[in-house]
C-alpha cells in the first residue's frame, strides 16, 4: 500500500495553516498579464518560493509550471498519482482552499477563511 504525504482533509488543512502561520508568510498573488491571479508558486526557486494554499501541498519534485492557471480540481488526480494526496482527501477541499486563498485580502484574512473551510 502506498504511503501518502497527506492522508486526510484534516492533515491538508493543518499543513496549510502551519505554512501561513509562519512569520513572513505571503499569499501568492501576482500580475500575470491577464489581471490579478493566484499561483501555485509565484516563483520556482524552492528556497524562496511563495505558494498558494494548494501550492503548499506540492513537493518540489512533483511541481510542474504546466499546472499554473489550472483550477485545483484539474491537478487533483496528478497529486493522487504522485502519492501526495491519499484517497481520503476530497477533491472539493482543494477547490475550497483555492477559493479561500484567492478571495483573501491578506494572510490574516486567509487564515480566518481557512477556519471556515
Amino acid at each position: 500500500m502506498p504511503k501518502y504525504l497527506y492522508n486526510t482533509d484534516n492533515e491538508v488543512i493543518k499543513a496549510v495553516k502551519e505554512y501561513f502561520s509562519k512569520p513572513g508568510a505571503q499569499l501568492s498573488k501576482g500580475e500575470n498579464g491577464f489581471g490579478f491571479n493566484c499561483f501555485y508558486r509565484l516563483n520556482e526557486d524552492p528556497c524562496n518560493s511563495v505558494r498558494c494554499a494548494v501550492g503548499v501541498l506540492i513537493p518540489d519534485d512533483v511541481y510542474t509550471p504546466d499546472w499554473e492557471g489550472l483550477p485545483a480540481n484539474e491537478i487533483y488526480d496528478d497529486l493522487c498519482d504522485a502519492n501526495v494526496l491519499g484517497p481520503n482527501v476530497h477533491p472539493m477541499l482543494l477547490n475550497e482552499l483555492q477559493a479561500a486563498h484567492d478571495d483573501a485580502t491578506d494572510v490574516a484574512d486567509f487564515l480566518d477563511r481557512l477556519n471556515r473551510v
